[in-house]
């Protein structure tokens, strides 16, 4: 009986330290604040991130390779034109990529988008064709293909976003 009351105490005095950091009032740092001025639609790319507006033209350079690559035309896309259904609307846009030097990834899965209300959204790889999937674009290569979101009801595509491969956004492009 000793035995299980000293068991009992070590128990709730590691539960209460466990908790207790949990609930510890220390908080994050803040973030810093913007260096400029931005628009609603470009405010949630952060620092050091490329943003654009819809159509323009960015060249990332990423390891040994640089390519342009442009986002434009977001637009609905017709539901028997979808290979895939949407449980919402399903949007489409045009993407074009470009290899300037070495050989670019590419990876549909690296396109986000983002929504007036600041909700992320991932693409649906293969829903429309031609589409973006995943490989290599040699230097003086160029890719240009469908990238589609199935976007919640209500909802509307306010800026896509590339990212490297770990989430790390290098550009965005707005849409009014």
């Amino acid at each position: 009986m000793r035995g299980t009351a000293a068991l009992s105490a070590i128990i709730i005095t590691a539960a209460t330290v466990v908790g207790g950091a949990a609930c510890s009032s220390v908080k994050p740092p803040e973030p810093a604040a913007p260096t400029g001025e931005a628009s609603a639609s470009t405010s949630a790319a952060p620092i050091g991130t490329q943003v654009g507006v819809a159509g323009e033209k960015m060249t990332i350079t990423s390891g040994d390779s640089t390519a342009a690559y442009t986002v434009d035309n977001l637009q609905p896309v017709p539901p028997n034109a979808s290979v895939i259904p949407a449980k919402g609307t399903m949007y489409a846009v045009d993407i074009t990529i470009a290899a300037e030097t070495g050989t670019t990834a590419v990876n549909g899965f690296w396109f986000v988008a983002r929504t007036a209300n600041g909700d992320t959204i991932a693409p649906t790889v293969g829903a429309v064709n031609p589409g973006i999937t995943s490989g290599q674009l040699p230097a003086g290569q160029k890719l240009a293909a469908h990238l589609a979101f199935d976007v919640p009801a209500g909802e509307s595509i306010v800026q896509i976003t590339l990212r490297d491969p770990k989430g790390k956004p290098l550009a965005a492009w707005s849409f009014a």
